[in-house]
């Protein structure tokens, strides 16, 4: 089925609750959505409980401890479009002198969903590293923008503040561009030659839709300058084999999207992460289910010796 989108939602809420149209899309609006779905068939989840038992104090402190602790912030800035721009899933554990320590599970790419249970001045540092990626777009023609989704996606209103936050800035940057917001169904039909659009579309049009010519991207005849969603390139028969002349949130996928090359990494650096309490896993890669069951015996006659 088609999503209502930002342009369609907005007036309909106005039609059930008799609100002025907001001068801006703020983070507690997506609430008027998740409602909304629910109404028309299409089921939103919301974190509104979760985001206001958050404590954004102790995650700034956090933050700048971090920071503190990197020392030359040189190491960490972004200088070109190769980024890691998502969430890493960490699991605490206990070392074998008795102390805290942290393992992480699992890196997220581009295609992050659930970042709007974090404290409101997260969510907002999550859209500025979005936006940050405006930066690397060549500013030639108007922008071409693809968010993409999961299909089905019961979390769809984040991309909804993604794409606003995203729409505000190259308005901001460029005074008098007209500016859109669009799903795919309409992208084809709408887009004039003198705008910027931004398009939100579930993965699976996006695969169908997408096509790779002279190293760059294109939907439906149109150069596409900047994709948050690495999920259609990792599904994509063309770009998810080759690095295309268009900035991607993120182009390490391959990586990120594979726990074996994440614990690899882990472990690589193990010297350098180990004094900071981060653990590696003890990990293997198994090609089928004999191959689990080799491994598993192997490790636990280790264990059991």
């Amino acid at each position: 089925m088609s999503l209502a989108y930002p342009e369609l939602v907005l007036s309909a809420v106005e039609g059930q609750s008799r609100r002025a149209y907001p001068d801006r899309l703020e983070l507690a609006d997506l609430e008027w959505f998740i409602e909304l779905g629910g109404l028309v068939g299409y089921k939103q989840f919301g974190f509104s409980e979760i985001r206001a038992r958050q404590d954004a104090e102790l995650t700034e402190q956090l933050r700048r401890y971090a920071l503190a602790r990197i020392g030359d912030h040189k190491q960490i800035e972004v200088t070109d479009d190769s980024f890691f721009l998502g969430s890493v899933d960490y699991m605490v554990r206990q070392t074998e002198d008795g102390q805290l320590g942290y393992t992480a599970l699992e890196t997220n790419g581009g295609s992050s969903r659930g970042l709007t249970l974090l404290a409101p001045p997260d969510v907002e540092r999550l859209m500025n590293g979005f936006v940050e990626m405006l930066r690397f777009v060549d500013d030639d023609e108007p922008s071409l923008i693809i968010v993409g989704h999961p299909d089905n996606d019961a979390l769809i209103t984040e991309k909804f503040l993604t794409a606003y936050r995203l729409k505000e800035a190259l308005e901001k940057e460029r005074p008098g561009l007209r500016v859109r917001i669009l799903s795919i169904d309409s992208f084809g039909r709408q887009r004039r030659s003198d705008e910027a659009v931004i398009v939100i579309s579930p993965h699976s049009q996006l695969v169908r839709s997408l096509h790779l010519r002279d190293d760059k991207v294109y939907l439906l005849g149109q150069r596409v300058h900047l994709i948050i969603g690495d999920g259609v390139m990792a599904c994509h028969h063309e770009l998810g084999h080759r690095r295309a002349d268009v900035v991607l949130a993120n182009w390490i996928f391959p990586f990120t999207g594979d726990k074996f090359s994440t614990y690899e990494a882990i472990e690589r650096v193990r010297d350098i992460l180990v004094p900071h309490g981060m653990y590696p896993l003890r990990f293997w890669r198994a090609w089928d289910q004999a191959d689990w069951w080799r491994y598993a015996r192997q490790d636990l006659q280790k264990w059991t010796v």
